[in-house]
């Protein structure tokens, strides 16, 4: 073989390797994009708050490459902090929730995902006990992570549970317990699972 023939038959046969990747990868790529909708439930825990709080609403998910996903997600919850012998907030929260989901591994039936993102959160609380008569809402943007899975059940209907930590951080809580109750901060997390359909 003439030596100055080699790097151009080694060019050629790692191009002919690569394409064949690609080919073989692209089935696999192509199953990977689509769009999905579905519903969650699960519990929320709130540290400042009462433990075990039912959580669910409705989702979302725009897969847009072979290893990232984004996700809107809207959900609502109810918590309650008290002080003894001084009184309460009632909290309802309404979270619009945008995520980006990144899989580590994924594989045609399974698929393991890190998250991030940011959700808005409409806040109202009400105070209770001694304190009692005093309203607001607050309405801000905090940052969420966390970790979850995915499993196809059956074609084009997967389930998937997650793990979601959110650093909330309620100003207006102090406020209205007069700083009695400014321990409250509202940061959570949720436990939830959820069916999605495949759309397209």
């Amino acid at each position: 073989m003439n030596r100055s023939t080699r790097p151009l038959r080694s060019l050629v046969l790692a191009l002919a390797l690569a394409v064949g990747a690609a080919c073989a990868a692209a089935p696999a790529a192509a199953d990977a994009f689509g769009f999905e909708v579905g519903v969650h439930g699960g519990v929320v825990n709130v540290p400042d708050g009462e433990n075990a709080k039912a959580f669910g609403g409705v989702q979302a998910r725009l897969q847009l490459i072979w290893l990232f996903s984004a996700e809107a997600r809207a959900s609502i919850y109810k918590d309650h902090y008290e002080k003894e012998g001084v009184g309460g907030i009632d909290v309802k929260n309404t979270p619009f929730q945008l995520s980006v989901l990144f899989y580590p591994l994924k594989l045609p039936r399974v698929g393991v995902y890190v998250l991030g993102g940011a959700g808005y959160h409409n806040v109202e609380l009400t105070t209770t006990g001694k304190i009692e008569g005093f309203d607001a809402t607050e309405r801000k943007w905090a940052a969420h992570a966390g970790v979850g899975v995915d499993l196809k059940l059956y074609r084009g209907i997967w389930l998937n549970g997650d793990l979601r930590y959110y650093f909330l951080n309620v100003d207006t809580a102090g406020e209205l317990g007069q700083a009695v109750l400014s321990n409250y901060k509202g940061d959570f997390w949720s436990l939830t699972a959820g069916v999605n359909v495949k759309l397209f």
